[in-house]
């Protein structure tokens, strides 16, 4: 009776944690043009890889982020043009605003009709002002939507402050690359947020601009905070989310070894393994550039 007892309380207690793990559909994107499928409970099985399709000739899906107020998929080009993705087909649709701008967002930027190329861009919707922040090696940049342009709330043509370390920071005077950007309450009719980016400079979490505020003029500003090392090596080839659903901080690094997932803690920046992304069921272990966790 004893022992029958004590196996009843082991399973109970198996059914119990199996029922609090955490597992969302993960979608990434690869440095080959793909969008590949897994979830955060076993990264090692790709459950789909499809390629991206729709673009015109030399564009490339660079970024990508989920618009929390609709749950579309959003992307950038390599040549500076926001699109719309299905990550479920690949198939991406180059996004006409709703006053017909047809131009890439990036050509504002430069001298005349010359469009900028961005280096390493990061991108995420900010879930207040409904922008999506886009973070390059020279640009701090806010997107209106609406017009397709820089800018928004009436400051169209404008741009942010380049991101720099503050200057009473642990790393101050240290030049940041970041290598992914993801804001906190991604979700619609969210209040305050606060966005958080990895500096493979010092393989640590950074907060950029004010914690918990509902004015994107702090982000615009560009100053880093150093939140704590990420106890793991990364390199630009690297995708970073906040997940909607529990709030939850997830990264897929890679530096030399295997393309690994994790999960992030806010609050110090230590990583916790998860496993590592494909080569579970004879998938390729692919290099990700992106990472967004669906609804």
């Amino acid at each position: 009776m004893l022992k029958s007892a004590r196996l009843f309380f082991l399973l109970a207690a198996v059914v119990a944690m199996a029922g609090c793990s955490k597992n969302f559909t993960a979608y990434a994107l690869t440095s080959s043009s793909s969008i590949i499928q897994f979830d955060t409970s076993k990264p090692g099985t790709i459950n789909s890889t499809v390629s991206i399709t729709g673009l015109g000739t030399g564009q490339t899906v660079v970024q990508m982020s989920y618009q929390p107020s609709t749950g579309t998929l959003y992307c950038i080009t390599n040549d500076g043009f926001l699109c719309t993705l299905v990550p479920t087909t690949g198939v991406a649709t180059i996004y006409v605003p709703p006053n017909g701008n047809s131009l890439p967002f990036t050509q504002q930027l430069g001298s005349g009709n010359n469009t900028v190329r961005l280096t390493n861009p990061e991108m995420c919707f900010d879930p207040v002002s409904g922008g999506v922040r886009v973070i390059s090696s020279q640009y701090n940049l806010l997107v209106d939507l609406n017009t397709g342009t820089v800018g928004i709330n009436g400051t169209t043509g404008t741009n942010g402050t380049q991101v720099a370390f503050d200057g009473q920071d642990v790393n101050a005077k240290k030049t940041p690359q970041l290598a992914g950007i993801a804001y906190t309450n991604p979700v619609a009719g969210a209040g305050q947020t606060t966005l958080y980016a990895l500096d493979v400079t010092t393989a640590s979490l950074v907060r950029v601009g004010d914690n918990n505020t509902g004015d994107h003029g702090s982000v615009d500003g560009g100053d880093l905070r150093t939140i704590g090392v990420l106890n793991a090596g990364l390199n630009s080839n690297s995708g970073f989310a906040i997940s909607p659903n529990n709030g939850d901080a997830y990264a897929v690094l890679q530096n030399g070894g295997p393309t690994t997932l994790y999960t992030v803690s806010l609050d110090t920046g230590a990583v916790s393994n998860v496993g590592q992304v494909g080569g579970s069921n004879n998938s390729q272990i692919p290099t990700v550039n992106a990472l967004v966790i669906s609804r």
